[in-house]
């Protein structure tokens, strides 16, 4: 079952993500390299999002995955209407990618 992120989901949403940053960064330390409080900043950072009604943030039952996303009005060159602009998203191990990442 997918729900909207809710305040009490953020320390869970927050380990995924540290996980995720952390695997990247073997493969480009450079960019991926992480604060020393980057978990804080990144809790407060998930606080504000969800908040904001611009922002679609969506978690999988047990916090098995997450996405968040903002609803942007494209560049003038798209005559699209507004679109997603995916931020972050991420499920707790690389098998789930073929069920729940794929929803």
């Amino acid at each position: 079952m997918i729900h909207t992120i809710l305040s009490q989901d953020i320390p869970q949403i927050v380990l995924l993500s540290n996980a995720k940053r952390r695997a990247y960064s073997h493969a480009q330390p450079h960019f991926w390299k992480m604060a020393e409080n980057s978990d804080q900043i990144q809790e407060k950072y998930f606080a504000e999002e969800i908040k904001n009604p611009n922002v679609v943030a969506l978690c999988y039952e047990n916090n098995l995955g997450f996405i968040i996303g903002k609803i942007i009005s494209p560049p003038d060159v798209y005559n699209s209407g507004l679109t997603l602009v995916v931020d972050d998203f991420c499920v707790v191990s690389d098998d789930l990618w073929l069920s729940i990442g794929k929803k």
